[in-house]
């Protein structure tokens, strides 16, 4: 299974690219960590992932948005 992972890191801008992909499914995910304010003022950091399954046709190009 390894051999089908593909890993890349984001720009600062949080995009990415993946190249030369075979047609196919495919299934995004990443891990994210975001703030929550606190009532009494301050921020709590938060864990989570964000996925999406995605189908690649012969020589199509997808942008793809993953968000919570």
């Amino acid at each position: 299974m390894l051999k089908y992972i593909r890993k890349v890191i984001t720009d600062d801008s949080g995009k990415f690219e993946f190249k030369n992909l075979a047609k196919g499914k495919f299934y995004l995910y990443s891990p994210i960590v975001y703030e929550i304010p606190n009532p009494n003022g301050g921020h709590t950091k938060t864990n989570a992932y964000v996925y999406k399954t995605v189908r690649i046709k012969e020589g199509e190009e997808l942008e793809i948005i993953l968000k919570k």
